[in-house]
């Protein structure tokens, strides 16, 4: 499902134009944006070793519920490799989701909220193991950002390998209960970035040569670094 549709971006290795930068807010950016594959309304789907790379989008999911994403390739997309919005209880596991990234020359560093992973919205007690999520705007971002989404609740992520993020390798923001255990967040701007996050366990990972800061957590509670 290769080269789906894309924005045409506007920014120029010289010079970053802002209208690039993408809308996690709203539910209609996934038909706006479009994607290789778009799961809506769905219970209990199986995708597995689906190829999505070389657009903006590679799957997304709105409204998923007890489904499971494994072993798919939706690398080198300008958007999002894989996005979520109000799903839970998946399993995200052993996707190759690199270089997905946007807004990002010799000239200038901004991201545009590109991910390899984006999830937002309600998206509650999802598992997301073992996927390889390096080299893209940030690796693994999660966004309850306040009052435009709502927080998610309760997610585990573990194993995953989002080294190398332009900003940060695991972005969880305006959330509660997220569980990062045995990942690696080495050589990005900041391995975790946890502002306003509650209840947040982050244990036995492994982020060496960050750029700025290894763990950041700016207005959290009863987080624990183990």
């Amino acid at each position: 499902l290769s080269g789906s549709r894309a924005q045409a971006l506007r920014s120029t290795p010289e010079q970053y134009d802002e209208s690039d930068w993408l809308d996690i807010f709203h539910p209609d950016t996934f038909e706006n944006y479009g994607a290789g594959l778009y799961l809506k309304n769905a219970d209990g789907i199986t995708v597995q070793g689906v190829t999505a790379r070389d657009a903006q989008n590679g799957i997304m999911l709105s409204s998923v519920r007890r489904s499971q994403l494994l072993d798919n390739d939706v690398s080198d997309n300008s958007g999002w490799g894989i996005s979520l919005w109000r799903s839970s209880r998946n399993a995200l596991l052993r996707n190759r989701a690199t270089h997905n990234v946007r807004c990002e020359s010799e000239s200038y560093s901004k991201g545009c909220d590109s991910a390899a992973l984006l999830i937002r919205q309600r998206s509650d007690s999802n598992v997301i193991a073992d996927n390889d999520l390096r080299w893209s705007g940030d690796g693994f971002f999660l966004s309850g950002h306040q009052p435009g989404l709502e927080p998610s609740v309760g997610n585990l992520v573990i194993r995953n390998d989002a080294s190398h993020a332009y900003h940060n390798a695991f972005e969880a923001t305006w959330s509660w209960g997220t569980t990062f255990l045995e990942n690696r967040a080495d050589s990005s701007a900041y391995a975790f970035w946890l502002g306003y996050s509650t209840g947040v366990t982050v244990r036995g990972n492994t982020a060496v040569g960050s750029r700025e800061v290894a763990i950041a957590i700016e207005h959290g509670s009863d987080n624990e670094i183990a």
